[in-house]
Formats: C-alpha cells, sequence, structure tokens
C-alpha cells in the first residue's frame, strides 16, 4: 500500500525549521521522511468509526506527519507479510520499493521490519543470513539516497501466535541481531518494542497496532527525531 502524507500543522505550534545540520547538503523545504516496513506500516485492518478502511488515515505514518507539522512530509511504503529475508516468499526487496524511494528522494527512512521475520517457518531456516539481508537494503537505500539518514525500528512486541510469530525469537534473536547490525551500519535505533510492551489492549488482534497504538508509535519515532536531529524542533505545547 502506497500514500503520500503531507505534514500537518494539527493544534501544535510549530517552530521554523532550523537549517539541516544532518544531510549533506543543505535541504531546501520541509524533511522528507519515508517509512518502509510491513503490514504493521502499511496500516492493516485500520478502519474509521463507519467501519471503512482507513489506514492511510489512521497509520503512525499519518500520524507522525501530525505530530512534527509544516517541518516534515512523510510518505510510506507498506507491504504486508514482508520481511529482511531476501529468499523469503515474501521478501520486500520483491516490492516496488524502490521506484517510490527513487522518486521520493527522503532524506530520513524508517525501516520496520521484524515482526514476520521471527516466523516459526522462516527464522529457523533463515536466520544466519539476517544481518547480509538487512545490510543489504541499508546499503540499497543509501545508494537510491545519498546522505539519507537511516532509523532502524525494533519491531513492536506480539501478545500471540498467530501466522506463526514468534515473541520470544523477536526478543531474543530479531532485535539483539538489528542493535548489533545497527552498531556496525552506525545508525540510530527507534525501539518499538519497549514501547508497546505491556499494552496489549493497544493491538486488536494481538499483532496490528489499533489506532492508539500507531499513536504511540508516532509519539515514539517522533521523539527520537527530535533527540538525534538538529533540523527539527519539537513543538511547544500551546497552553
Amino acid at each position: 500500500m502506497v500514500t503520500i502524507l503531507a505534514g500537518l500543522t494539527a493544534s501544535l505550534a510549530i517552530a521554523t525549521p532550523a537549517a539541516d545540520q544532518s544531510a549533506a547538503t543543505p535541504r531546501k523545504g520541509p524533511l522528507r521522511i519515508v517509512c518502509l516496513g510491513d503490514s504493521i506500516t502499511e496500516g492493516y485492518g485500520l478502519v474509521d468509526a463507519e467501519g471503512k478502511q482507513a489506514m492511510n488515515k489512521l497509520g503512525y505514518p499519518a500520524k507522525l506527519g501530525a505530530v512534527l507539522g509544516t517541518q516534515a512530509v512523510v510518505y510510506v511504503y507498506g507491504a504486508g507479510g514482508t520481511t529482511y529475508f531476501r529468499q523469503a516468499v515474501h521478501s520486500f526487496e520483491k516490492t516496488a520499493w524502490m521506484a517510490y524511494l527513487n522518486i521520493w528522494k527522503p532524506n530520513v527512512v524508517t525501516l520496520a521490519f521484524g515482526t514476520n521475520c521471527s516466523n516459526d517457518n522462516t527464522w529457523p531456516k533463515l536466520f544466519a543470513q539476517y544481518p547480509a539481508d538487512v545490510k543489504w537494503l541499508i546499503e540499497e537505500v543509501r545508494k537510491l539516497c545519498p546522505g539519507v539518514e537511516i532509523y532502524l525500528c525494533l519491531p513492536p512486541p506480539a501478545y500471540s501466535d498467530k501466522w506463526g510469530i514468534n515473541e520470544k525469537t523477536i526478543q531474543n534473536s530479531v532485535i539483539p541481531a538489528l542493535k548489533k547490525i545497527a552498531e556496525e551500519e552506525h545508525l540510530n535505533t527507534i525501539d518499538l518494542h519497549t514501547a508497546l510492551s505491556n499494552h496489549p489492549e493497544l493491538f486488536f488482534d494481538t499483532i496490528h497496532p489499533n489506532e492508539d497504538g500507531m499513536r504511540l508509535i508516532a509519539k515514539t519515532i517522533a521523539d527520537r527525531l527530535y533527540e538525534t536531529r538538529k533540523d527539527l524542533v519539537r513543538p511547544v505545547a500551546t497552553p
């Protein structure tokens, strides 16, 4: 699912963006952020009050755009069931993500995979390739978007073994591997696992976050961006 989400002013007081201290060259206009990921990034299962599909409006990329306001434009490409594994049936490599990244030319890319990587039919067979496959995607993003800053998201918790997803594998294997890769590649991580732990009420089917869960994901990403980028200014809450 592909959507283009413009930054929204919402009801926040937005400060004027400072000069971009993170990109290789000075940036003109708002920060361009692309969220790449699986069905959680896609907004699987989100519906509005009338029961109509509303992944574009209720997913965390839309809410991230609302939080960051005019400082950023947020784009999203999420593909359900996908993983970092290049040999997996639902490999993210096999989707059309490169074409969209080529058009959007982001300054920032968040990579949010790992839930499907933990699958009991996938991880035991392919885990040895995990570091190389994650690094392949990182390198491809860098080639397409020179100067881009990449953030690795640690996947949220799974509150059941639905679809073969394994929370123990997420905790004990996927997350440690991603942390090590981030260190080796000099990337920041965004810890969605800790943020959503002990909150099963934020998941409508034990795997996919509901709107409140998406709101917390957006806040967690925004907080990390504010912490690590000099060209984003945290808005001052109005009294």
